[in-house]
C-alpha cells in the first residue's frame, strides 16, 4: 500500500502543472466565501448565489406617447367635511388580507468551475446561472485554488473537496427542492464523480436528493485531453484506450455508473476540449438517463455568450424534467449498527 500511495503522489506532482493552473492572485477577498473542512482537514471555500431580481429598465425622456410610468396623477386633494381641529377623524376597518402562499423550494446548482478559474473569475458566470435559471447556485474552490487550502493540486482532492461541499450543502437538503451538479471543463470530472458514488447510495438508500448532472465542456479522461488521444480513428487501440481513461480523470467510465440524467453541453469549434470527447461521454451515459445534447457552434469558453439562451432555455427543460420526482431525504438514526447518521444521501 505505501508503494501504490508513493507512486499514485509522484503521479499527481508530475501532472499537475500540466493540468491545474489556478490564478496567480484569488478573485476574491477572504472574508467573501465560507469554509468547510474535507476529512483530510483541507479548508475548502465556497459561495452561494442566490437569483437577483431582474429589475426593468426605466423608461426614456424622450419616450412615445403613450408610454406612461407607473405613477398615477390624482389631482389636488379633496376638501375634507371635517374640521381636524374639533372632531375626530373617521375610523376604517381593514379590509383581511389574503394569507400569502409559500414560497416554493428553489433546486440547489453545486458547480464545479473549470482548471483556471476561481471563485472570483467564476462569480458572473455563476450568477447568470443563479438568476437566469432561478436556482441557487454553490460553487467551490479546489484545493491550491483562491483561498482553499495549499496543498498538492490533484484528483483525489478534487473529490475530497467536493465531497465536503456536497455534505455541506446536504445537511441543509429541506432548504432545496433537490441537488443539481454541473461540472465545467475540467470540472466535470469531480461532478461525474460525485454523482456516479450519489448514484450509488440513492440505489442503496432509497434517498433522491440528486436530481441530475450537467457537463458544459466536458474532457473523456485526462489523457485524451493531455495527448489528443481519440482525435484520430483508434478503434483499432479501443481496448488500450478503456484502461489508460481510468489512469486520469476518467469521466467516460465514470458516467457509466450514474443514474440520473445526463446532459452535455460542447461548442463543435473547441480546441482545447475536443468535441469528440462529448461524443464518446454521450454514448456512455446509459439509455435512462440519456437526455438530448446540446452541441453549438462555440469554442471552449464562450458557449454561454455566443449561445446564452439556447443552453438557458434547454437547462431549464432539463431541470423541469428531472425535479418531478420529490425530493427523498434520509432520517437521522441508527442505520445499520451504526449509532448516528448524518442527515443526507451521502452518508
Amino acid at each position: 500500500m505505501p508503494a501504490a500511495l508513493s507512486l499514485s503522489n509522484m503521479f499527481a506532482y508530475a501532472i499537475q502543472n500540466l493540468v491545474f493552473e489556478p490564478p496567480l492572485r484569488p478573485g476574491y477577498l477572504e472574508h467573501e466565501a465560507v469554509y468547510v473542512r474535507t476529512e483530510g482537514g483541507l479548508r475548502i471555500a465556497t459561495m452561494l448565489l442566490q437569483p437577483e431580481p431582474l429589475v426593468p429598465l426605466a423608461p426614456l425622456a424622450d419616450s412615445p406617447a403613450g408610454v406612461v410610468d407607473n405613477l398615477i396623477d390624482l389631482g389636488p386633494p379633496a376638501s375634507s367635511p371635517y374640521d381636524w381641529d374639533d372632531a375626530p377623524p373617521p375610523t376604517f376597518t381593514p379590509r383581511a388580507q389574503p394569507q400569502a402562499a409559500a414560497p416554493a423550494l428553489r433546486p440547489l446548482l453545486l458547480f464545479s468551475h473549470g482548471n483556471a478559474e476561481d471563485l472570483g473569475t467564476a462569480h458572473d458566470h455563476a450568477q447568470w446561472l443563479a438568476t437566469n435559471l432561478e436556482c441557487s447556485v454553490l460553487m467551490y474552490d479546489y484545493v491550491g485554488y483562491g483561498h482553499s487550502s495549499v496543498a498538492l493540486m490533484s484528483e483525489a482532492n478534487m473529490y475530497h473537496a467536493i465531497e465536503a461541499v456536497y455534505e455541506h450543502a446536504a445537511r441543509q437538503a429541506g432548504a432545496y427542492s433537490g441537488i443539481f451538479l454541473m461540472g465545467r471543463s475540467l470540472g466535470c470530472t469531480a461532478s461525474t464523480r460525485l454523482a456516479r458514488l450519489l448514484s450509488e447510495r440513492q440505489r442503496a438508500t432509497g434517498c433522491h436528493l440528486y436530481k441530475g448532472l450537467v457537463l458544459l465542456s466536458p474532457l473523456a479522461s485526462g489523457l485524451r485531453v493531455l495527448f489528443r488521444i481519440g482525435e484520430d480513428d483508434m478503434t483499432f487501440a479501443a481496448p488500450l484506450v478503456a484502461v489508460l481513461d481510468r489512469l486520469f480523470c476518467p469521466v467516460v467510465q465514470d458516467v457509466q455508473g450514474v443514474d440520473e440524467r445526463v446532459f452535455v453541453i460542447h461548442g463543435l469549434q473547441d480546441e482545447t476540449i475536443d468535441v469528440r470527447n462529448a461524443y464518446e461521454i454521450q454514448a456512455h451515459v446509459p439509455a435512462r438517463c440519456c437526455f438530448p445534447p446540446l452541441y453549438v457552434d462555440a469554442g471552449h469558453n464562450d458557449v454561454d455568450l455566443l449561445h446564452g439562451a439556447r443552453m438557458l432555455a434547454q437547462l431549464r427543460v432539463f431541470m423541469a424534467a428531472t425535479r418531478a420526482a420529490p425530493a427523498v431525504l434520509c432520517a437521522e438514526g441508527a442505520r445499520e449498527g451504526h449509532a448516528k447518521r448524518r442527515v443526507a444521501c451521502w452518508r
